[in-house]
């Protein structure tokens, strides 16, 4: 039996999903599909015929970093895998991954606009989601970030 995975979705709680998707439009031009609520993404997973959603986090402050990932591992289901967020700026970032890990999570969304990656900057941080140790480097390039492992 054949599944169709989305593998690039993002959801808000009830009461933000309006000012994040309006954020969105003011900061990107872009007019995201949906209204970023998980009731909207699962009727669209229903009428698509999806089976699974990979719903990724964007911590957009290191203070909101563990919040962000809370709610977003809260929201697992058998139809939705969430991928965990770390912000740049996040002093512990080890620890938030250590979290992370032991959530189950397998992946780490990063977000050039909400999370202030420009070019010039670099930023290192040790990947603890696989069965080793790696360490990341995010290159910032002229118009797209790059993950590099």
């Amino acid at each position: 039996m054949n599944h169709i995975i989305d593998f690039h979705n993002h959801i808000f709680p009830e009461n933000l999903a309006p000012k994040v998707i309006e954020s969105v439009k003011k900061e990107t031009g872009f007019t995201p599909f949906g209204n970023g609520t998980i009731s909207a993404l699962r009727r669209e997973m229903e009428h698509s015929g999806v089976k699974i959603s990979v719903i990724l986090a964007v911590a957009t402050s290191a203070q909101l970093t563990r919040p962000i990932n809370e709610w977003i591992l809260k929201q697992k289901a058998e139809d939705l895998i969430p991928i965990g967020s770390i912000h740049p700026s996040l002093k512990d970032y080890k620890l938030e991954l250590n979290f992370l890990k032991k959530a189950g999570v397998k992946g780490i969304k990063f977000n050039s606009i909400f999370q202030n990656i420009r070019p010039v900057k670099k930023h290192h941080y040790v990947c603890l989601l696989g069965d080793s140790v790696n360490t990341v480097t995010i290159l910032c390039g002229i118009k797209n970030p790059r993950i590099i492992f």
